[in-house]
């Protein structure tokens, strides 16, 4: 791309950053538009302020707590309703919206998932399979179809509703599952990964990520969390925050003892899970790339969708890099 294209696409990339933040201000308050473009302003100019990034996530925190009646009525209920059948089958769910588009490194991501699953069944569920697994209320489906509810929002729903309805395992389709999945993962009440610092500009703080989470059937997490989003899509036709699921979980985890038990119980493990993404587009040698696939201290990275769609298998002078390790550009490990 020449200079020109660059600068132009860069122009339209935070015009509609900006003209996204106006849209959730006009759910959540003007105050929040402001919030959000002090804070990309800043952003760009390099100048970071934790404080900005607080301010605003407090403000979302803050208009969630008119959904507190869809908790509140769980405040005295078990994390499960009845005995856990640790005996039934755990299932590894990946959401994809349209297998007929999917990069190269969402592919390969989701055979590393096949390998190492465990003995585990993988679904991969899409648009065109997913009312076979699960049902919503019209309101959803309807938005949904009309685009209001994207497909990468669309899977909150379908994450949320699957370990619901059957348990087991959700993965996001960017998710690098390095070794074999420990038997731990599905047979704790709940896991998810669990960061070992507090992140204060992020609602969960470290404590969960919603692109890796585990569970029995039934559990109360899930219910509340797509009782939650239910009743958001029954009042506003955009969503007011991309992560608009922690938001949802930390409402439930504020309000309900039994889920913040649950959330709790879960061990630091797989620190740094994002650390590789700044590497993707860069050159990575053999052994480095067996390092990271022999790593006891982790056993799954996570990479971002966008952040690694445009990187390239190979730099200009023809050394693979870590994307193209992933993708089996490299020497067979």
């Amino acid at each position: 791309m020449n200079i020109i294209g660059k600068i132009a696409d860069k122009w339209q990339r935070n015009s509609r950053i900006y003209a996204e933040a106006w849209c959730q201000g006009r759910i959540v308050g003007i105050g929040y538009t402001l919030l959000l473009w002090k804070n990309h302003t800043k952003f760009l100019m390099r100048i970071r302020n934790a404080k900005d990034k607080q301010r605003a996530m407090y403000r979302m925190v803050s208009f969630m707590e008119q959904f507190a009646y869809v908790v509140d009525k769980y405040k005295t209920a078990p994390s499960y309703p009845a005995p856990i059948d640790r005996t039934e089958e755990k299932t590894i769910w990946v959401y994809w919206n349209d297998e007929r588009y999917m990069p190269s490194m969402v592919m390969s991501c989701i055979q590393r998932i096949r390998d190492n699953a465990n003995g585990h069944k993988v679904i991969i569920i899409t648009k065109d399979n997913v009312t076979d697994y699960l049902d919503f209320a019209p309101v959803v489906w309807r938005k949904w179809r009309e685009g209001k509810i994207t497909p990468t929002h669309f899977s909150d729903f379908v994450r949320a509703g699957l370990l619901l309805k059957y348990g087991g395992v959700y993965m996001d389709s960017t998710i690098l599952l390095t070794q074999p999945l420990p038997a731990y993962v599905t047979e704790s009440d709940y896991y998810t990964n669990h960061l070992p610092s507090v992140n204060h500009t992020n609602v969960s703080g470290g404590r969960w990520s919603s692109f890796f989470q585990a569970c029995h059937k039934d559990c109360l997490l899930m219910r509340v969390v797509l009782e939650i989003f239910t009743e958001y899509w029954k009042r506003y036709d955009a969503l007011a925050d991309y992560v608009l699921i922690d938001y949802a979980m930390n409402l439930a985890y504020t309000h309900i003892p039994s889920v913040r038990l649950l959330i709790d119980s879960v061990p630091v493990n797989n620190p740094d899970i994002w650390i590789q993404q700044v590497n993707v587009s860069k050159p990575f040698t053999r052994e480095q790339f067996h390092a990271l696939l022999s790593d006891k201290s982790r056993f799954l990275w996570k990479f971002s969708c966008k952040g690694s769609a445009d990187a390239p298998v190979r730099t200009a002078d023809g050394r693979v890099t870590l994307k193209g390790w992933i993708c089996g550009e490299g020497d067979c490990l």
